[in-house]
């Protein structure tokens, strides 16, 4: 995670980058590859079967001011991947207006 802090509005920024690979293994769609830095987290309870599962979680459950995280989600040639987060993402009150950003390629 990379925190920078703004001294004119006192607020801190946060990043966080989160990595998850599937691929077919013994046929069947396996977790090869996760990564999560704080605040996300990467949630596996079915990390192996037809189809794996994958939650996005973050602390508070949604977003605050300058919150920037970004997923890379990488599958395999016939890999299966249900990819979901644990409830509505929440966007909370920004009072400074600063931005934040959710980027998954």
């Amino acid at each position: 995670m990379t925190r920078t802090f703004d001294d004119l509005t006192g607020a801190v920024d946060a990043s966080s980058r989160a990595r998850l690979e599937v691929n077919v293994i013994s046929g069947q769609s396996a977790v090869t590859s996760a990564h999560a830095s704080n605040p996300l987290k990467l949630l596996l309870p079915r990390s192996r079967g037809p189809c794996v599962w994958a939650f996005l979680s973050s602390f508070g459950g949604g977003f605050v001011a300058g919150d920037q995280t970004s997923l890379d989600l990488r599958l395999g040639p016939a890999s299966r991947c249900f990819l979901t987060t644990q409830a509505v993402t929440k966007i909370y009150r920004n009072p400074r207006l600063r931005p934040c950003s959710h980027r998954l390629s």
